[in-house]
Protein backbone atom coordinates (compact mmCIF):
# COMPACT_ATOMS: atom_id res chain seq x y z
CA UNK A 1 0.00 0.00 0.00
CA UNK A 2 1.33 3.54 -1.20
CA UNK A 3 1.21 6.62 1.23
CA UNK A 4 -0.02 9.95 -0.29
CA UNK A 5 -3.20 11.35 -1.69
CA UNK A 6 -5.40 10.11 -4.54
CA UNK A 7 -6.61 12.51 -7.28
CA UNK A 8 -9.98 12.82 -5.74
CA UNK A 9 -9.28 13.93 -2.23
CA UNK A 10 -7.03 16.46 -4.12
CA UNK A 11 -9.58 17.41 -6.31
CA UNK A 12 -12.46 18.04 -3.69
CA UNK A 13 -9.75 19.60 -1.49
CA UNK A 14 -9.25 22.54 -4.44
CA UNK A 15 -13.34 22.75 -4.60
CA UNK A 16 -13.91 23.15 -1.21
CA UNK A 17 -10.85 26.06 -1.36
CA UNK A 18 -12.22 27.92 -4.54
CA UNK A 19 -15.73 27.89 -2.47
CA UNK A 20 -14.22 29.14 0.34
CA UNK A 21 -12.51 31.91 -1.87
CA UNK A 22 -15.67 33.16 -4.15
CA UNK A 23 -17.42 33.42 -0.39
CA UNK A 24 -14.80 35.79 0.46
CA UNK A 25 -14.97 37.60 -2.41
CA UNK A 26 -18.09 38.90 -1.85
CA UNK A 27 -18.02 39.39 1.43
CA UNK A 28 -15.38 42.14 0.10
CA UNK A 29 -17.39 43.07 -2.01
CA UNK A 30 -19.92 44.04 0.47
CA UNK A 31 -17.38 45.89 3.01
CA UNK A 32 -16.09 47.82 0.38
CA UNK A 33 -19.70 49.10 -0.89
CA UNK A 34 -20.21 50.20 3.19
CA UNK A 35 -16.82 51.94 3.09
CA UNK A 36 -17.93 54.16 0.18
CA UNK A 37 -21.37 54.78 1.23
CA UNK A 38 -19.51 56.11 4.79
CA UNK A 39 -17.60 58.13 3.07
CA UNK A 40 -20.20 59.68 1.40
CA UNK A 41 -21.87 60.71 4.43
CA UNK A 42 -18.95 61.97 6.17
CA UNK A 43 -18.56 64.30 3.17
CA UNK A 44 -21.82 65.84 3.69
CA UNK A 45 -21.28 65.98 7.32
CA UNK A 46 -18.41 67.61 6.63
CA UNK A 47 -19.98 69.56 3.75
CA UNK A 48 -23.04 70.65 7.01
CA UNK A 49 -20.14 71.98 9.35
CA UNK A 50 -18.21 74.40 6.22
CA UNK A 51 -22.04 75.60 5.21
CA UNK A 52 -22.38 76.47 9.05
CA UNK A 53 -19.58 78.37 9.43
CA UNK A 54 -20.31 79.96 6.51
CA UNK A 55 -23.68 81.04 7.39
CA UNK A 56 -22.61 82.51 10.84
CA UNK A 57 -20.00 84.61 8.95
CA UNK A 58 -22.09 85.78 6.08
CA UNK A 59 -25.58 85.19 7.48
CA UNK A 60 -26.51 83.06 4.42
CA UNK A 61 -26.19 79.90 2.99
CA UNK A 62 -23.87 79.45 -0.04
CA UNK A 63 -24.20 77.82 -3.37
CA UNK A 64 -20.75 77.71 -4.06
CA UNK A 65 -18.25 77.06 -1.10
CA UNK A 66 -14.50 77.98 -2.05
CA UNK A 67 -12.12 74.94 -1.99
CA UNK A 68 -10.25 76.44 1.24
CA UNK A 69 -13.88 75.67 2.85
CA UNK A 70 -14.33 72.52 1.89
CA UNK A 71 -13.28 69.79 -0.15
CA UNK A 72 -14.52 66.17 -0.88
CA UNK A 73 -12.87 62.87 -0.47
CA UNK A 74 -10.93 61.51 -3.03
CA UNK A 75 -12.98 60.58 -6.32
CA UNK A 76 -16.40 62.26 -4.48
CA UNK A 77 -17.99 65.57 -6.20
CA UNK A 78 -20.56 67.40 -4.68
CA UNK A 79 -23.29 69.75 -5.74
CA UNK A 80 -25.18 72.36 -3.53
CA UNK A 81 -28.16 72.34 -5.60
CA UNK A 82 -30.29 75.49 -3.36
CA UNK A 83 -28.81 77.81 -0.82
CA UNK A 84 -30.61 80.44 0.93
CA UNK A 85 -31.09 82.67 4.19
CA UNK A 86 -33.10 79.79 5.23
CA UNK A 87 -31.68 76.25 4.15
CA UNK A 88 -29.79 74.63 1.71
CA UNK A 89 -29.53 70.59 -0.28
CA UNK A 90 -26.58 69.00 -1.69
CA UNK A 91 -25.73 65.98 -3.21
CA UNK A 92 -21.93 64.17 -3.20
CA UNK A 93 -21.69 61.57 -5.95
CA UNK A 94 -19.17 59.08 -6.46
CA UNK A 95 -18.10 57.47 -10.01
CA UNK A 96 -20.02 54.04 -10.90
CA UNK A 97 -16.72 52.15 -11.82
CA UNK A 98 -16.27 51.09 -8.74
CA UNK A 99 -19.32 48.31 -8.88
CA UNK A 100 -21.52 50.24 -6.15
CA UNK A 101 -25.51 50.08 -6.19
CA UNK A 102 -25.73 53.82 -4.42
CA UNK A 103 -23.42 55.72 -6.18
CA UNK A 104 -24.95 59.03 -4.84
CA UNK A 105 -26.26 60.42 -1.36
CA UNK A 106 -27.66 63.71 -0.25
CA UNK A 107 -28.93 66.02 2.59
CA UNK A 108 -30.89 68.86 3.12
CA UNK A 109 -31.27 71.48 5.70
CA UNK A 110 -33.49 74.20 6.75
CA UNK A 111 -36.72 74.88 4.96
CA UNK A 112 -35.04 72.63 2.16
CA UNK A 113 -37.05 69.84 0.95
CA UNK A 114 -36.50 66.60 2.37
CA UNK A 115 -37.95 63.31 1.13
CA UNK A 116 -40.42 61.26 3.51
CA UNK A 117 -37.97 58.88 4.14
CA UNK A 118 -35.37 61.48 5.74
CA UNK A 119 -34.62 63.15 8.29
CA UNK A 120 -33.92 67.02 7.85
CA UNK A 121 -29.86 67.53 7.86
CA UNK A 122 -29.13 63.99 7.93
CA UNK A 123 -27.12 62.52 5.45
CA UNK A 124 -29.66 60.39 3.12
CA UNK A 125 -28.29 57.29 0.61
CA UNK A 126 -31.44 55.91 -0.89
Amino acid sequence: MRAGFTIIELFIVMVVLGILAALMVVHITNVKEHAYLATMQSDLRNLETAEEAYFVEFNTYSSALPSARYSPSANDTYTITSASVTGWSATVTRPNDTGLGVTSCHIAVGSSETTATEWPGAPYCP
